[in-house]
């Protein structure tokens, strides 16, 4: 690589040594003296430093000086001097023989930062300040679209249930449910009198609002009274109500020995689902046509509700089964005595002091994980009704050398009674 020396360098810039010796320090270029080398890089930004130097340079031409004044360094600041001093010394210097052919040089502080670089830096950091900004623009923006997407989403699954409420048990619903019953009470409630019968078809014709066509040549009531009345199902449409209701029917009952020809009243108690229909004017109600009769079907599921058993075996150790079987009868003992015990030993499940436990019936623990496992339980129970089973499924932890019981339910289903491998 091609080098070049100091004072070569002042040689060619035309330049005292002294002030390249300057600015090779303020550029971190190691140098010691005016005979020390530098590369062609190092040369080249010296020069660049000369050129960007507000002061002036003097040349190497001048005639050469008894006495020059240092360089300082940029760092440096120069000691101050007071008036008062100075005209001192200036009176007693103009006793003295001026220096003749003196010359003097002035001092050269190269400037502290490279501009070029400063103007770059400054660009950088507008720059970076800029996309900040828009970075946070753009996160605020998503931010606020998700916020009005999940907002949307929320508003659009309320208008659906809203909408699906409006279908079924609505307010509005609730109102007509008040119309529908005293239209059941007026209907099944019918007088035995015949000119009593006329106002009650009176009363109903309010219902209807109009006269409904009846193709028949006329209508038979019996008297009847209203003893029950349910609503099973209503829409925005139709209602479905159980009804029980007491008729009174007369029947002739024949002569027989010693006794005439007779007519017998007789009561019979009936249940039935009545189905109204009915429409909606301007906010109020009417009964759009004649309401149907359908028989009451059975609501008990019997023998389709699904089989279960407590034929379930626990494959866990004997000592294992034995330490589940102690814990789970201190925590039913728990459930009828004693609230902070019952906390000790369980979360979830409620104090019940009315109650006595009578005895654990069965058990059956699945292992679920290290230290956890799955109980089905069955005990019985006694109070002033008797004695009574009730059924437990829940989770027993061990920590240490004691158990806790958590998640309880009351229903054993025949998923729970699989046998699991412990």
């Amino acid at each position: 690589m091609r080098r070049i020396t100091i004072n070569d360098l002042a040689k060619a810039l035309k330049v005292s040594v002294g002030v390249l010796l300057v600015l090779c320090q303020v550029n971190g270029i190691e140098v010691e003296d005016e005979n020390s080398e530098i590369t062609l890089e190092q040369s080249t930004l010296l020069t660049q430093a000369l050129k960007e130097n507000d002061s002036v340079v003097p040349s190497m031409e001048t005639k050469p000086t008894k006495k020059k004044k240092s360089i300082l360094p940029f760092s440096e600041k120069k000691p101050k001097v007071s008036k008062k001093k100075w005209k001192k010394e200036e009176k007693e210097g103009s006793n003295q023989e001026p220096l003749k052919n003196q010359t003097y040089e002035k001092s050269v502080i190269p400037k502290s930062y490279n501009q070029k670089w400063s103007n770059r830096i400054f660009i950088g950091l507008i720059a970076g300040v800029v996309l900040l900004s828009v970075g946070s623009g753009v996160s605020y923006l998503q931010a606020k679209n998700h916020v009005h997407s999940e907002a949307n989403k929320i508003v659009k699954s309320d208008k659906e249930q809203i909408q699906k409420i409006s279908n079924g048990q609505s307010s509005q619903n609730y109102k007509a449910q008040i119309f529908l019953n005293d239209f059941v009470k007026a209907y099944f409630n019918v007088p035995s009198d015949e000119k009593d019968q006329e106002d009650y078809q009176k009363v109903l014709l309010a219902f209807y609002g109009q006269d409904l066509p009846v193709a028949s040549q006329g209508q038979q009531k019996n008297q009847s009274e209203l003893e029950s009345s349910q609503l099973m199902d209503i829409t925005n449409s139709t209602a479905t109500y159980l009804v029980t209701y007491t008729t009174h029917t007369k029947e002739n009952v024949p002569a027989s020995k010693g006794k005439k020809a007779s007519v017998k009243t007789v009561t019979h108690d009936n249940s039935t689902l009545f189905k109204i229909s009915y429409g909606t004017v301007k906010g109020k109600y009417y009964v759009s046509t004649f309401p149907t009769f359908e028989d009451v079907t059975s609501l008990n599921a019997g023998k389709s509700a699904p089989l279960l058993t407590m034929d379930a075996v626990t494959n866990l150790s004997k000592s294992k089964e034995n330490q589940l079987n102690t814990f789970v009868k201190s925590l039913l003992e728990a459930k009828t005595k004693n609230q902070e015990t019952l906390e000790l030993l369980a979360d979830g499940l409620t104090l019940s002091s009315n109650e006595e436990l009578v005895s654990v019936d069965y058990t059956n623990f699945q292992q679920k994980g290290k230290d956890t496992y799955k109980a089905i339980v069955q005990a019985t129970f006694k109070n002033d009704m008797g004695t009574h089973p009730e059924n437990y499924v829940f989770t027993i932890t061990k920590t240490n050398k004691t158990f806790f019981a958590r998640d309880f339910t009351n229903v054993i289903t025949a998923k729970d009674m699989e046998t699991m491998k412990g």
